[in-house]
């Protein structure tokens, strides 16, 4: 066996185990303990898993017909581009179609196969050819992918650009090892340029991916720490951080800051009348109700219990207590359809300003004490401080 034949089966050896490692990662990954993005993981495993398998398939052709090897580490290579693919697809909360089912995965793997095996192997026996079509191939498929990258194309984590940026580098260097081979028609000088680009290539994706799903751990740690879980706005923490930072910010314009604190009428007796899973369903409604109600600068949180306060960044009293007034109109006109019955129900409000982040505190206490005197006063309304 010559120098060359023994490098190029080191140089198979390492890029396999390389696959296998990125395998063994994704499997032990805390990512994959995440019900949404199991899916995503275990694509992006199995791409490495099909990479090995391209690999150890490319490594047999001297104990199987060549046909064999090449159409099977073809197809599987291009089957390795499209799991990322899915992978990306899975992430965006989208569902591709079942891997066996999808009908674009299989018509592409059959082109190639036709096209490389059929017409460039048996036909025509041109290496260079073959190499370059199943390397643009995977670089197209790569390609497609990027767009499927970001959840918010205008608001990019850090993973979703490195995971773009890595998906931009395995498609350059992909089809550079069929270029190569096209000026030197050396089989070593193709095996040493093809080990060089697809080390780079899985050494970047694997980085990638890993810095994908790690950023959105923590965006999921995160979420789960200032988010409540019944309503899905915010927590108290994240309401007294944020007002914290919005009324620091603006201390310099001295623009003035509405509080709503608002709580649901008489919330004990719907929870003793029709149960608590319907009080649940009738806290969900109140702050699905004030959500879609307020502006999008606007910062609602569940304070605890029925409680909910309202912090309107930049506005004067006149236009905090003209929304309280349509929120206690839009849920005393509100019937809730819970597993209980039709539940109706109210809400009382109360209105104060706030301008620096000292005043905060006072400010809650004030809009809290409006709030009860409109309990007093008869409940569904709105007091002003």
């Amino acid at each position: 066996m010559s120098i060359a034949e023994i490098a190029n089966i080191n140089y198979l050896f390492i890029i396999f185990i390389m696959n296998l490692v990125g395998v063994a990662y994704f499997y032990v990954s805390p990512a994959r303990r995440v019900a949404e993005l199991t899916p995503s993981v275990n694509s992006f495993m199995t791409m490495f898993a099909v990479i090995a398998a391209a690999f150890a398939v490319f490594a047999l052709r001297a104990l199987i017909p060549i046909w064999i090897s090449l159409t099977l580490a073809n197809g599987l290579f291009l089957l390795s581009a499209y799991c990322a693919k899915r992978g990306f697809v899975y992430r965006s909360g989208h569902s591709p179609p079942q891997l066996l089912k999808d009908r674009e995965v299989w018509v592409n793997i059959s082109i190639l196969t036709i096209v490389n095996t059929g017409i460039f192997y048996l036909w025509i026996d041109n290496f260079a050819i073959r190499a370059t079509i199943t390397s643009v191939y995977i670089a197209y498929v790569f390609y497609s992918s990027i767009n499927k990258i970001p959840k918010n194309p205008q608001d990019k984590s850090d993973g979703e650009k490195i995971a773009q940026f890595a998906i931009y580098v395995t498609v350059f260097f992909t089809p550079l090892s069929a270029t190569f081979h096209w000026f030197d028609q050396s089989y070593f000088v193709y095996m040493s340029t093809l080990m060089f680009t697809q080390a780079i290539a899985v050494t970047s994706l694997l980085g990638a991916f890993l810095s994908l799903l790690t950023s959105d751990l923590i965006e999921e740690h995160y979420h789960n720490s200032v988010i409540d879980p019944l309503t899905g706005v915010y927590n108290r923490r994240f309401f007294n951080d944020k007002a914290s930072k919005l009324l620091g910010f603006s201390r310099k314009t001295d623009n003035s800051h509405g509080v709503i604190v608002t709580d649901i009428d008489d919330f004990k007796d719907i929870n003793d009348k029709y149960g608590h899973a319907a009080g649940d369903e009738a806290l969900v409604k109140f702050a699905k109700i004030i959500s879609q109600t307020v502006r999008s600068s606007d910062v609602v949180a569940r304070f605890g219990g029925e409680e909910f306060v309202i912090l309107l960044p930049s506005s004067s009293q006149d236009e905090t207590a003209m929304l309280a007034k349509r929120l206690c109109e839009e849920i005393s006109n509100c019937v809730i359809a819970t597993t209980a019955g039709d539940v109706s129900i109210t809400a009382s409000f109360g209105v104060s300003m706030v301008k620096e982040p000292n005043q905060l505190q006072a400010s809650l206490e004030i809009a809290d004490a409006a709030m009860y005197k409109a309990k007093g006063a008869g409940k569904n309304r709105v007091v002003i401080a």
